[in-house]
């Protein structure tokens, strides 16, 4: 029996409940540090020996100069800074002792390639000039066609889930219970048998 044949057995009593369904949001996801990700973004670090004038530096932020770059992230760092923080328009230090631009290798709109990470390079190269720094790329380009294809893979074989057994008292639960509680908690019956809850866009 499958949740659709269960339906017309157990009647409208057979549904989600708001009160007690199980919700993605409530759900906590441990936060990403802010800055570069090296194992899934390409980076291009402007290293120089000296600081960059802040002025200078916040000229990456002009629509103009983003659209050309296909708009990365930018983060910077300060002469007292530990960490990266991104770059902003209100942001007033003097100027800045480290920069890195940053573009996702995979994501929603589609992979980076080799070939694309060259070509980024070669445009960062003429403002890493102007800022008197030098591009260093992390990875370098040629390493992004095996880095999207593992991070695919990776993406692919991704599989992560909890089980949750109940034991009840003796005599046993009555079916029809569980199959209530179940439905009212948001999970479905799998062909396997199974109840199941899945985050939205699961497959």
């Amino acid at each position: 029996m499958d949740s659709d044949n269960a339906q017309g057995v157990f009647g409208a009593i057979l549904s989600r409940d708001p009160q007690v369904a199980l919700d993605i949001a409530q759900i906590a996801f441990p936060e990403i540090g802010v800055g570069p990700l090296h194992a899934t973004q390409y980076v291009i670090e402007l290293v120089g020996p000296r600081t960059s004038r802040g002025e200078t530096t916040r000229s990456l932020l002009s629509p103009s100069a983003l659209g050309a770059l296909g708009n990365p992230s930018v983060f910077v760092l300060g002469l007292a800074d530990v960490s990266w923080a991104p770059l902003t328009p209100s942001d007033s230090r003097p100027s800045y002792d480290s920069i890195a631009l940053c573009w996702d290798v995979v994501s929603s709109r589609g992979t980076l390639s080799s070939g694309s990470a060259a070509q980024l390079l070669e445009r960062v190269r003429p403002i890493a000039e102007r800022l008197e720094r030098i591009p260093m790329p992390l990875p370098t380009p040629d390493m992004i066609d095996p880095k999207v294809a593992e991070l695919l893979e990776r993406r692919e074989s991704l599989d992560v889930g909890v089980s949750i057994g109940l034991v009840g008292p003796e005599g046993g639960i009555p079916e029809r219970d569980v199959w209530v509680q179940a439905a009212r908690m948001g999970f479905d019956l799998s062909p396997e048998g199974e109840f199941v809850w899945r985050a939205p866009l699961a497959p």
